[in-house]
């Protein structure tokens, strides 16, 4: 949970403290996959894969810093769930190259078929990092904690993502 708390402080702080623009908002388009593992105190063991598309993105470039706030759909084929995930990316440039630090936080919802009832709901944070592959495209890795706070199916889980984006 602190963990939680600290992405969601720290990205607080970057929007209050917020560098000049350097290039306009554009958004974007994204679709990756999420491997979800059961966390310690469980055996670490496959949850499930999800794939992650229909996301829309806003970039929001400036001189210190992007933020990228998402939204998508995703689904897993192996256990027949999907659901919808707000994210949240602040990416750190690494100066005089094309790849950055990210530090994510997001809340995804997951339910099986229609049983809306019984969606659970997760709150997630991480660390990862990015490349900027040229003025459009941007390749996305990360490793996230999730936190289950809504009839989860498990309270801890956790795993590595990988993204590609579009800016238009």
């Amino acid at each position: 949970m602190r963990i939680v708390r600290f992405t969601i402080a720290a990205a607080i702080a970057a929007v209050i403290v917020m560098p000049k623009p350097v290039q306009a908002e554009r958004y974007g388009v994204a679709v990756g996959g999420i491997e979800a593992l059961n966390a310690p105190p469980a055996t670490t063991s496959h949850a499930a894969a999800y794939v992650n598309g229909g996301g829309f993105v806003l970039f929001a470039p400036t001189d210190r810093l992007s933020v990228a706030p998402g939204l998508a759909l995703e689904y897993s084929p192996d256990v027949g769930s999907w659901g919808v995930v707000g994210s949240f990316v602040a990416d750190f440039p690494i100066s005089g190259t094309s790849f950055g630090v990210d530090v994510v936080a997001l809340v995804l919802h997951d339910q099986l078929g229609g049983d809306i009832a019984h969606a659970s709901l997760y709150l997630g944070a991480g660390v990862g990092g990015s490349w900027f592959v040229n003025d459009h495209w941007t390749l996305s890795l990360a490793w996230n904690h999730y936190l289950g706070v809504v009839n989860p199916a498990t309270t801890h889980s956790m795993g590595p993502t990988a993204f590609v984006a579009y800016a238009f």
